[in-house]
């Protein structure tokens, strides 16, 4: 307990920020002025933090759990919700596209870190700005600012894990100014070299043969300034192979995909005189491809796997390929689906109109989605309900308003609202599933603030999300992979209440905010009846009654010294699920679930940091009706190829977990640094309810940075 109350996170070193930051509204602003619960980091302190990805990121936050389901795939689960309703900006332009579903996967985690200047963690509903999408939270990205005179010109960093990780990565920035003219590119290669875990092997520590995940993602960008604008284009791109869902191996089935993702935009931004201060207009594009490859073995008549060890060697295997046999392979499903994502909008802010300041803007956006599947070897089916000719219409116009109050209490009171109308549309050529909903967004907020201080307010939102061009969930692990378009889904509207208060003040910052959130017509998994050959129980998605979430969260970062530095993190967040007068517990995670980090900076030369996260333990009673079927909450210890579910054993719940960490860093100058960093101590076969990704194991991890 005496490492608990010491240590701190990473996170709570972005409570106290003072600087600027692109918030939820879309406009520069002091974070801690701003009247909402986030997150923040800037270049340094993400070079600091010495992450790999944003799933490591993400695991150091209060309030956000990580649902993990392979190496690489995640989906952070903010206030109670996860997927495609929490939004994702970059540079001010929406990346949600219909790839973003209930399920983890791996558009999020690989955009990778050393492409952004700074990231943002939003917490709470931004329907008025954003759009469809915005309901738990938002996470919003910089990418690298050419802009800011920078005297290196090329950053080169290397990581490499071993054992309970064994990893391999690269980074790579180039950034060149000529005057007003500026050019960046940065790439990253990330290789994953198998991994222990224990999970369906009763906790044993084993490594996973083809468990390999590699990738390659890069951006490119270019700038030029005048006077009075700032154009910019940009390129973010990545593919990946390999990190399949290798853990299923004992049930006879194993899935690996492979996406290719494309994303460019134009931006440009202007400053006036006049009624119209600040002006901004964008266009972007996305492609996002996937193919998926699903080999299902011979199976016992209880459900497990004939010959494991066949099945796996099998896995990457073709026909023709040397070692290949069919025996024993019951069905193998080749999929392939692309999304077409197109935008375009502006933005404007004016001067000060009689004590208000306003805000206003439009975007439009059309996606498509192309989609087959086929069985190359076996029978059954296992058609996706969509096809060609689906496509997928939106759009929107708000208007912000702020004006100051006076003082009050010490303090300058100021109020924010704004109103959103938007319209989505389903375009099927087939008429099938064509429909339309017309849904407004509304917020209202009070700020008491001082400048550049704190901040402490009350703010009521309401947001909504169409359903996407088709809904996936597939937790990895109670063995759903279910496909649904839009046909059969409507509209989600929620409502958000929170009340919060930050400070910023001398060695002492604080960050605490409570929150109600209840969304009508949730969208949900249910069990539903099985169309497949696969052994795993189905899982259909539909709107029920409602969603209600509530919690908060705290953060505390206290300066000691100049050399001594220690922070804490908590998060709580309840859920719970009302449908046709039947309440269940949501499926999220923990409801309880600490950060704390504490730092020492040793000489001018060297610092360190102590490390430690927990979570509270979930009982069978607070479980989801589905988690009976999940195998990382209630296996079978003598038939790890079932559910507790499935074999009608009691299950007990999930359990509580907590682990730590330890890193040292040598740093010269600005010219280069080196840290070794430990992960994973003490208890180091947890698992996180809901994650579907075991710990790693004890690893030990080099990293080097160097600046020319």
């Amino acid at each position: 307990m005496l490492v608990l109350i010491h240590v701190a996170t990473l996170a709570a070193e972005m409570v106290g920020s003072g600087g600027l930051t692109v918030t939820g509204q879309r406009h520069a602003e002091r974070v801690s002025e701003t009247p909402q619960s986030m997150e923040v980091a800037d270049r340094k302190q993400i070079d600091d933090a010495g992450h790999l990805d944003l799933s490591e990121w993400f695991a150091t936050l209060p309030g956000v759990s990580l649902r993990e389901v392979t190496p690489g795939s995640i989906s952070p689960v903010i206030r109670g919700l996860m997927g495609a309703d929490n939004l994702i900006v970059i540079d001010g332009l929406r990346y949600n596209t219909s790839v973003f579903r209930r399920a983890a996967d791996r558009q999020i985690n690989s955009l990778g870190l050393y492409s952004f200047e700074g990231l943002e963690l939003i917490r709470g509903g931004g329907g008025v700005v954003h759009g469809s999408g915005a309901l738990g939270g938002g996470l919003a990205f910089r990418t690298r600012d050419l802009f800011r005179p920078d005297k290196r010109w090329w950053y080169w960093r290397e990581f490499f894990a071993y054992p309970g990780n064994t990893r391999y990565n690269f980074t790579s920035l180039l950034k060149k100014q000529i005057g007003r003219l500026s050019l960046g590119f940065a790439a990253q290669r990330d290789k994953f070299r198998g991994r222990r875990h224990g999970g369906v092997y009763q906790g044993e520590p084993s490594v996973i043969p083809k468990a390999d995940h590699g990738q390659w993602d890069w951006m490119g960008k270019i700038s030029y300034s005048t006077d009075a604008w700032k154009f910019s284009a940009g390129y973010l791109g990545m593919t990946v192979k390999g990190g399949g869902e290798i853990d299923q191996l004992a049930r006879g089935e194993l899935r690996r995909e492979a996406p290719n993702d494309h994303f460019g935009w134009l931006r440009a931004r202007g400053r006036h005189q006049g009624l119209w201060r600040r002006s901004e207009v964008f266009a972007g594009s996305r492609l996002s491809l996937r193919s998926t490859r699903v080999d299902r073995c011979t199976t016992n008549n209880d459900g497990s796997a004939v010959d494991t060890r066949a099945c796996l060697d099998r896995f990457d295997l073709n026909p023709g390929d040397e070692g290949f046999d069919e025996t024993g392979l019951a069905q193998r499903v080749l999929e392939d689906e692309s999304v077409l994502m197109h935008q375009a909008g502006f933005r404007l802010r004016t001067r000060r109109l009689a004590g208000w300041r306003f805000r206003t803007g439009a975007e439009i956006a059309h996606e498509t989605v192309d989609a087959t599947q086929a069985l190359t070897l076996g029978s059954g089916f296992e058609v996706p309900p969509y096809g060609s000719g689906l496509g997928y219409l939106t759009g929107g116009v708000f208007v912000q308003a702020q004006r100051a109050l006076g003082q009050s209490f010490g303090r300058e009171l100021s109020l924010s609202t704004g109103i959103r109308l938007a319209t989505f549309s389903v375009l099927d050529s087939s008429e099938d599933r064509s429909q339309a909903w017309l849904t407004p967004a509304g917020d209202f907020a009070l700020n008491w603030r001082q400048r550049g201080k704190s901040a402490s307010w009350l703010s009521v939102s309401a947001s909504s999300r169409a359903p996407n061009l088709f809904e996936l969930f597939y937790s990895g692990d109670i063995g759903n992979f279910y496909q649904q378009a839009t046909g059969d889904l409507g509209a989600q509207n929620s409502r958000m209440i929170e009340l919060g208060s930050k400070k910023r003040t001398g060695s002492l910052s604080y960050q605490v905010s409570a929150f109600g959130l209840w969304v009508d017509q949730l969208i949900e998994e249910q069990r539903a009846t099985p169309t497949t050959m696969s052994v795993k129980p189905a899982v259909a998605l539909v709107n029920v009654d409602q969603g209600r979430f509530w919690g908060g969260d705290l953060g505390v970062q206290h300066q000691v010294t100049a050399a001594i530095a220690h922070s804490h993190h908590v998060g709580w967040v309840l859920g719970e699920v009302e449908d046709q007068g039947s309440v269940t517990p949501s499926r999220r995670a923990s409801p309880l679930q600490g950060r704390h980090r504490l730092a020492q900076k040793w000489s001018k030369k060297w610092w360190g940091e102590v490390n430690v996260n927990w979570a509270l333990a979930v009982p069978k009673d607070d479980l989801g009706p589905l988690d009976a079927f999940d195998l990382r909450v209630c296996p079978v210890s003598d038939q790890p190829w079932l559910s507790s579910g499935q074999a009608s054993v009691d299950c007990d719940g999930t359990p509580a977990w907590w682990t730590a960490g330890l890193r040292a860093v040598y740093q010269r100058r600005k010219d280069w640094r080196v840290g070794l960093r430990i992960d994973n101590l003490l208890d180091r076969k947890y698992r996180t309810h809901q994650s579907a990704a075991w710990a790693k194991g004890v690893t030990v991890r080099l990293d080097v940075e160097v600046a020319f």
